[in-house]
Formats: structure tokens, sequence, C-alpha cells
């Protein structure tokens, strides 16, 4: 009896399996911030970034920990496919729209509906499905503005600047916009979709 009010408190704190796997989207995180209880995969081409869980509850949001995983005998399949299947509420938007300024630059922004913790939107198959529509198959120059969302440049000659040039950008804005705790990562990312994403710099 005292392990079944145990289990039903637990449940009550952080969900059932269900609600944990329906709820679940990935978060892009700097690896050096993310401690060894919290489950984590790493993406192929993505330096310095780890890849998190958090299931989006109507008070709070729960980052899934490898105690969750336990308790509520979450698997491996699982788990990946948040990245692979589920669908994602993500935003899509030019950076002049944001920002509420003349178009001038062919820059956009990517986020989830939330606009928190958004700059996982990215490594969901059906967002970068979504992205390939949307840009006509070109490949993506990423910016990483923060965890919260992420510059896309689509690579074509409308806006022709060097990846040294991008990469000081994003470093200059990660040092004088970016608050400590919503720093990403001091990287340029090359999304080809045939080869996947790699850092160029």
């Amino acid at each position: 009896m005292k392990g079944e009010i145990m289990k039903s408190e637990m449940m009550r704190k952080i969900g059932t399996k269900e609600e944990m796997l329906q709820n679940m989207i990935p978060v892009m995180l700097p690896k050096n911030k993310v401690s060894g209880n919290v489950v984590s995969c790493w993406v192929k081409g993505l330096e310095d970034v780890a890849i998190v869980f958090m299931a989006r509850k109507s008070d709070k949001n729960k980052i899934l920990l490898c105690e969750d995983v336990k308790k509520l005998a979450i698997t491996k399949e699982e788990i990946e496919q948040c990245l692979y299947q589920a669908e994602y509420p993500y935003e899509l938007m030019k950076l002049s729209d944001a920002l509420g300024v003349p178009d001038v630059v062919n820059l956009y922004v990517i986020t989830n509906t939330m606009k928190n913790l958004g700059a996982g939107a990215l490594v969901n198959h059906s967002v970068q499905k979504a992205l390939y529509e949307y840009f006509n198959g070109k490949n993506l120059y990423i910016l990483p503005s923060s965890i919260h969302e992420l510059l896309i440049l689509p690579e074509d000659d409308s806006f022709p600047r060097s990846v040294e040039e991008l990469l000081s950008m994003v470093k200059a804005v990660n040092s004088t916009e970016v608050a400590e705790d919503d720093f990403l990562a001091d990287h340029v990312y090359y999304f080809d979709f045939e080869r996947g994403i790699s850092t160029l710099a």
C-alpha cells in the first residue's frame, strides 16, 4: 500500500508516461550546461550543443530526467520518436517581421509557438521537412541566436557574406544582446538537406 501511495504522488508530480510522451519536445542547450541526471543526446554536426527533452504542461514545463525514464519505463525508441516522427509546434517568420523593421536582409527566425526554449525545433524531422519545402530545397546557414530561437539564412546570392563574417556577427550579438542564461553557441552551422548538419566555424 505504501508503495502504491508513493507511486501515485510521483505521477502527480511528473505525469503519466502517456502525458510525458504526448507533450515532449526537443530542447537545444549548451552541452556544458547539461548535467548528468538529464536525458540528453547529441546531433552529429552540432558542436557544443546537446539535445534534452521537455514535457510541456499547463502549469510548468518538465525536463526529462534519467530517473523519470526509469520510473515510467520510457524506452530509447520512444524518446527518438520525439525527434524523428512527432509533430513540433514551431513558428517561422522573417526577422524583419519579428522586429517590426524594414525587410532588408533575407534572415528568418525559427522558434516554437511558446517562444520559449524553441531552438530545438531545428532537430525535429517534421520541421526539417517543412523547411525543405518552404525554402525550395535551398541549404541553410544556421545562426544560434539563443536557446529560444535560431536565425536561418537561406543559401543564395542575396546575402553574400563569408562564414567568418557570419561568425563575427553571431559572437557580437551573443556578447552584447544575449543574456548569459540564454546563450546557446558561438558557431555557424550549415544545414545541407542531403548530408545533414555541420559546423562551419
